[in-house]
């Protein structure tokens, strides 16, 4: 375990194929405000101090087709949102007019980082007006190598983390291995590990955890764990009083289909009371084969009532609408829909489908009034380059739902054979992969 080193801004490079590292949920700016916002896969995590939201790209590579969703804008004057390496403006940027509303993209810059390079999004708000609502920021990475690379990150939300996180003297905490992990100033709440894992469907290697820590008060070292099967595997341990970026780069841990994931924080001073924070947990994903997952998780699962809900393909599973379509950065085919049910008293079935561009497809999940557990769907369905897609659940009757996964498989056809599922909630997912 060691503290991250800077690395230099190289030159760009040609592009090959590139996987999309979406940030999704919502935060809202006042006039003048400069925020910094994480370029991983997980919970949208804007903070005023750029450390905080600055991560670790452990693969040289290439950043393009940075793009933003803002929904709501009553701001009178441009905004400007920068990709940042090493806390150095890259080539990307995406300017918001006055009152614009809608996505925006650069198509045209890129940006090519070393190993270890640091990166995050500045976003300076226009001067004058009321507000901006940042929905989501996605942009693709890919690595020198031609390795497929996802950041997985488990974030914090709303913003600020500092002066949140978890001060009990004693106990076993857990969290998610990507998206939500604190929602509305709560955080590590979790002493249920069932209750945030990962149930791996495929075989695959986990590498470099790291850990962005953005308060700490203890006068004890605390260890954070990376878990297979309720066994610790990773390792990162950050000393007394100690911030900053933590990683283990060192261990590694092959799983196979079956296996469960979760991330653990250790408290065993029961006589300290002072509290730690961290704004992420962070481990990379790279996919062996041409099934693409794109995970994302909400830390003890998300509630429902009658209606109809929309929510991203993957990073959050959080409920919305037309804010929430994504557009779809490679072409391939989706499938295998699925989805994890922690809670249900609904009267009446739960259909959760693909949406297309406002249009219902072909692949869905059907959940019975009152079903528990793990629910398999049918249907595929092809998708282009740039279709915006995300999922619709509609639930009817009385009573409420609390999903915890929705997934699906995205076949690229670009690769060796194999099986994936990608989710968006407390997922599962199947798939051969690396975690790095």
């Amino acid at each position: 375990m060691r503290r991250i080193a800077l690395l230099l801004l190289c030159p760009s490079i040609v592009l090959g194929f590139g996987l999309p590292q979406l940030s999704h949920l919502h935060d809202d700016f006042s006039p003048g405000a400069v925020v910094y916002l994480t370029a991983g896969t997980g919970a949208l995590m804007a903070e005023t101090t750029e450390s905080l939201s600055q991560i670790t790209y452990y693969q040289a590579g290439t950043f393009s087709k940075f793009w933003l969703n803002v929904p709501i804008n009553t701001l009178t004057a441009s905004s400007v949102c920068t990709i940042r390496i090493n806390g150095i403006n890259g080539n990307e940027t995406v300017t918001v007019g006055s009152g614009a509303t809608g996505t925006f993209t650069d198509n045209t810059h890129t940006d090519h980082v070393s190993a270890g390079a640091l990166v995050d999004f500045q976003c300076t708000m226009g001067a004058s007006g009321t507000s901006l609502r940042i929905q989501g920021n996605m942009v693709q990475f890919t690595p020198d190598s031609s390795i497929w690379m996802m950041k997985w990150m488990s974030s914090t939300w709303p913003s600020s983390v500092s002066g949140t996180g978890q001060s009990n003297g004693y106990g076993t905490y857990y969290e998610v291995p990507v998206g939500l992990m604190g929602n509305g100033g709560g955080f590590w709440a979790n002493q249920t590990e069932s209750n945030v894992y990962y149930l791996m469907h495929s075989a695959g290697t986990f590498q470099n955890m790291s850990v962005n820590i953005s308060a700490n008060g203890r006068t004890e070292n605390i260890p954070f764990y990376l878990r297979k099967n309720g066994v610790n595997v990773m390792t990162v341990n950050v000393p007394s009083g100690q911030t900053g970026i933590w990683a283990d780069t060192t261990d590694t841990s092959h799983v196979v289909a079956g296996d469960t994931v979760t991330y653990e924080i250790g408290m065993n001073n029961g006589s300290d009371t002072n509290t730690i924070a961290a704004s992420y947990l962070s481990a990379d994903f790279i996919p062996d084969g041409n099934v693409i997952e794109l995970p994302s998780n909400c830390s003890g699962g998300h509630s429902m009532s009658a209606g109809t809900y929309q929510s991203p393909y993957f990073s959050v599973l959080s409920w919305g609408g037309n804010e929430y379509l994504v557009p779809v950065y490679t072409a391939g085919t989706l499938g295998q829909l699925s989805s994890y049910i922690l809670a249900n008293t609904m009267s009446g079935s739960t259909t959760i489908s693909l949406n297309r561009n406002g249009t219902l497809l072909n692949s869905a999940v059907v959940i019975p009034a009152g079903a528990t557990g793990e629910v398999f769907g049918t249907g595929s369905d092809v998708l282009a380059m740039g279709d915006l897609i995300d999922y619709s659940i509609t639930a009817v009757g009385s009573g409420s739902i609390t999903l915890s996964a929705i997934g699906a498989s995205l076949n690229t056809g670009s690769g060796s054979s194999s099986s994936s599922k990608s989710f968006s909630g407390g997922s599962k997912f199947q798939g051969a992969g690396t975690f790095q």
